[in-house]
């Protein structure tokens, strides 16, 4: 490819803002292809398993804002055209603050607190508000999906493709690594349409957000509540199921401390069973040594008796030696 070839449609948004849905609709464009969703710790640098005019890629800011992985791309000789997704960041927070092994708010570079990822979203929007880029807003694109898609199809200058909803790309097209979310890719599994798979999406849940990580995001993002139409504040104070506080940094929560408390727990594992496997080698041998000279013992005492009794064991010779020609005859 010349530099003025390598088109990558970068786009991004926060987890959880519904963008792997967004990023599937447009790997099933036909002049399209690339990753669904990087890994939010790592960039993707190889492409060139794609053919399409339109290379794809979406990213989740979390390590990275969008802004760092454009500046990248372009230094790679890419060709950039930029695209956020928007959603209600309360909703977005509340759904990062249960079980969902992305969601985890610790310390750690790949790990970073909930609050430094909101921050680095806040940031890029600014840019893309600044400098006019195309923003997806998720509610108008559950609401209204055709529409929504084709007005960013025509505002990244790319033609309309009904496949974008009516999907005819196969799984095995798009799921090109194994470690994708599994709850989307069954979210997707057997579907035709986009229509299929948006029914039972939620737009608006707080449920889980404390009050004080809620006052956080309403102030924070007062422009941007505004700028989309978002309820300025959500007051939160009558439901007893929501915290005062807010959500704790967890620094043992993270992927980096998990694993190396597994791996610990694994050497731990293999030198007892380093210390098991000598004791057992210990008690073969000595069993192993006593049956030998069980044996040895055996011998001689047998040679000792047949030595007393040499006629007996000429008798059972002539014995053995008669009966084993009648067994022959019959």
């Amino acid at each position: 490819m010349t530099w003025n070839e390598k088109r990558m449609i970068l786009s991004a948004g926060l987890q959880g803002s519904g963008s792997t849905l967004i990023s599937w609709c447009f790997l099933q464009h036909a002049n399209i292809s690339g990753e669904l969703d990087m890994p939010t710790d790592t960039i993707r640098l190889e492409f060139d398993s794609f053919n399409t005019p339109w290379i794809w890629n979406k990213m989740t800011i979390s390590s990275f804002r969008w802004l760092d992985l454009a500046k990248l791309y372009e230094d790679l000789g890419w060709r950039v055209y930029p695209l956020l997704i928007a959603r209600d960041v309360r909703t977005t927070f509340a759904s990062l603050t249960g079980k969902k092994h992305y969601g985890i708010n610790s310390n750690t570079s790949e790990d970073p607190p909930l609050r430094i990822r909101f921050r680095r979203f806040l940031q890029d929007w600014k840019l893309f508000q600044a400098q006019n880029w195309p923003v997806m807003k998720y509610e108008e694109f559950i609401n209204e999906p055709v529409e929504s898609l084709k007005r960013v199809c025509f505002e990244l200058g790319i033609e309309w493709d009904d496949g974008m909803v009516y999907w005819t790309k196969d799984e095995e097209d798009i799921f090109n690594r194994d470690n994708y979310n599994q709850t989307f890719m069954k979210s997707v599994k057997g579907k035709k349409s986009l229509f299929d798979s948006v029914k039972s999406n939620k737009v608006d849940d707080c449920n889980g957000l404390a009050l004080e990580d809620l006052r956080w995001l309403d102030h924070e993002f007062t422009e941007y509540n505004r700028t989309h139409g978002y309820q300025p504040e959500v007051s939160l104070e009558e439901d007893k199921s929501h915290g005062e506080g807010s959500l704790l940094i967890n620094p043992n929560a993270a992927r980096r401390v998990l694993i190396l408390s597994r791996i610990e727990e694994l050497e731990k594992r293999n030198r007892e069973l380093k210390a098991e496997y000598g004791q057992l080698k210990s008690e073969y041998g000595q069993l192993k040594s006593e049956y030998d000279r069980l044996r040895r013992t055996r011998a001689v005492r047998l040679a000792e008796w047949f030595s007393k009794h040499p006629k007996l064991v000429a008798g059972c010779g002539l014995i053995y030696d008669k009966a084993a020609v009648l067994l022959m005859k019959k």
